[in-house]
């Protein structure tokens, strides 16, 4: 979660507020523009001025690249011209979401950092923007060619690494405490599965927050949670709107066996991983019985490392036993993998925020996807 400047902030969100967004655009790392969103009461004012008339931002947690930015403008501001405002060879954009409060102050997070991607100009009269964070600018970087890995380097500084030779402007957020090392890894052409590779041999997961840096970290549903939960509820001085969850064993197993091949071609390293917790849902020896996952690895050198990922697997397999959707009052200051108690409809409900879509307008809720909280350490 970002902290708020202003103690009331969520006091603020709970009752009558001026809510706003506003979209930068930057060339060369400086701002050169500013978008604010259009105001029928005041056009005038923004009659030569760049404003947006919708827009929203899509995180999740899952995906490499985890936010887009969705924006509507004017047709007027269609780049015709490859050196055009809003073009998408040298543009970046950067989304807020913000409570103005009477005395004009604001408190205001930043919920997007990336390069636009596609423009389109339909028939009426508007322009539709599609950016992706700074994750996809390192994903379309590739490698030249096919390379080693810095083996016995710490994961985390290889990590740096990796992204720093495709972005060398890449910031980095706080890490997990990750203290394993790289194995024997080589990378081809893709330098987003070899992310993924370093992420999976530290059983987690990269993403680029929502400032633009970059940050590995355990997979926010397996391990305990060490931060204050943000409380959200329902009813007088609640932000939460609706909530519906689901409980179901699509994708949820009970057996998760991980393998890998040794670069040296010796016998590979396998670990297999049982539910035997009596009281969970998918205990292996209880009426769910043995539902197995066979996954093969790169990247992962020896028996610790594939028991790792088999955990974690597993872990994020109970995590989809139940799953909460819900919609709140918008707030800037959630991040990807923000634990929160919910309370909706006199239940208490512990999940991980695996995915939002926050609007920049004024008037539509924020959606978000939670996940089950399934931590601690497993028998093998």
């Amino acid at each position: 979660m970002i902290p708020a400047q202003n103690p009331f902030y969520r006091t603020a969100l709970a009752g009558p507020h001026d809510g706003y967004g506003r979209v930068e655009v930057w060339r060369g790392g400086v701002p050169v523009e500013e978008l604010i969103l259009y105001d029928p009461t005041l056009a005038y004012k923004w009659a030569d001025s760049p404003v947006f008339l919708s827009g929203s931002v899509r995180a999740t947690l899952t995906s490499r690249v985890a936010r887009t930015l969705s924006l509507t403008v004017s047709d007027k501001f269609y780049p015709y011209e490859a050196t055009d405002l809003l073009n998408p060879y040298t543009t970046q954009l950067r989304a807020f979401r913000g409570v103005r409060y009477g005395a004009g102050d604001v408190d205001e997070f930043p919920v997007f950092v990336g390069a636009v991607e596609t423009l389109t100009l339909p028939a009426n009269g508007t322009t539709t923007i599609t950016a992706v964070d700074r994750s996809g600018d390192v994903v379309l970087a590739g490698f030249p060619n096919p390379r080693q890995a810095q083996v016995g380097d710490l994961v985390t500084d290889e990590f740096k690494r990796v992204i720093l030779d495709a972005l060398p402007d890449a910031q980095f957020g706080p890490f997990s405490e990750i203290m394993v090392r790289v194995p024997e890894l080589s990378y081809d052409y893709d330098r987003g599965s070899a992310l993924d590779s370093l992420a999976r041999t530290a059983s987690a997961v990269w993403y680029a927050l929502a400032d633009g840096r970059f940050v590995l970290r355990f997979v926010p549903w397996t391990v305990p949670v060490t931060t204050q939960l943000l409380d959200l509820h329902d009813g007088p001085g609640g932000v939460l709107l609706a909530a519906a969850p689901t409980r179901s064993r699509t994708g949820v197993y009970s057996r998760v066996t991980v393998s890998s091949e040794r670069p040296d071609g010796s016998t590979p390293v396998s670990a297999t991983v049982d539910d035997l917790d009596p009281t969970s849902p998918t205990y292996a020896l209880g009426p769910f019985g043995i539902r197995a996952l066979q996954v093969r690895v790169t990247g992962a050198g020896n028996q610790g490392q594939v028991l790792a990922t088999a955990k974690t697997l597993l872990n994020r397999a109970k995590a989809l036993t139940e799953s909460w959707q819900f919609s709140i009052v918008p707030d800037g200051s959630i991040e990807l993998g923000d634990p929160v108690e919910l309370s909706w409809k006199g239940r208490l409900k512990t999940q991980i925020i695996a995915g939002f879509q926050i609007p920049l307008d004024a008037t539509t809720v924020m959606s978000c996807d939670g996940r089950d909280l399934s931590s601690g350490e497993l028998p093998s």
